[in-house]
């Protein structure tokens, strides 16, 4: 698992960790790869690129070939781990935190003002207007509000406000 990260990080890349499931990874809406057990107890990852919730069927892509799986299925062969790939922001490293200046200080900035509508003010650097936002933000995720922007808060900020990036696909009851 390390060395794909390491390779990610020379790209701007970074690897997110979790344990949850499956709202949560359409909260992410991010494909990642989850780690599953065969029927034999061997272990293999796929990757799941989409989630059709009114079927019930998640779609992996196992060495390479794509396949449809029903989630009662999936849920006899997965633990709930995963790890997601994503884009950092420029400045980016293991979080960003009040009286921090740097470029992902700018990203975070204007990433809020697209997600609550609010106008990007020109202090630059993350003050305590800025984290009351960004509390606002994890409280209405159900990220524990802390007022810090950690890989998760980063994550959902980033598909929140439709920025490109690879995406899960998925089809939600309704």
């Amino acid at each position: 698992r390390t060395e794909p990260c390491r390779q990610a990080e020379t790209s701007e890349m970074r690897c997110y960790s979790g344990h949850g499931g499956l709202s949560e990874l359409l909260l992410l809406d991010h494909p990642v790869v989850m780690r599953l057990s065969s029927t034999n107890r061997r272990e293999y990852s796929a990757t799941l690129v989409g989630l059709d919730m009114s079927s019930n069927v998640a779609n992996l892509v196992v060495a390479g070939e794509e396949r449809r799986v029903a989630l009662a299925e999936l849920a006899k062969s997965w633990s709930g781990k995963y790890v997601l790939l994503w884009k950092a922001p420029k400045g980016f490293h293991d979080g960003l935190i009040m009286n921090h200046r740097s470029p992902a200080v700018s990203w975070l900035r204007q990433t809020m003002a697209a997600v609550d509508g609010n106008g990007e003010d020109a202090s630059g650097g993350f003050d305590g207007a800025l984290a009351q936002r960004v509390r606002a933000f994890q409280l209405a995720e159900g990220i524990q509000p802390d007022g810090m922007v950690g890989p998760l808060t980063a994550i959902r900020l980033s598909a929140r406000s439709g920025q490109s990036g690879p995406r899960l696909v998925s089809e939600k009851k309704g």
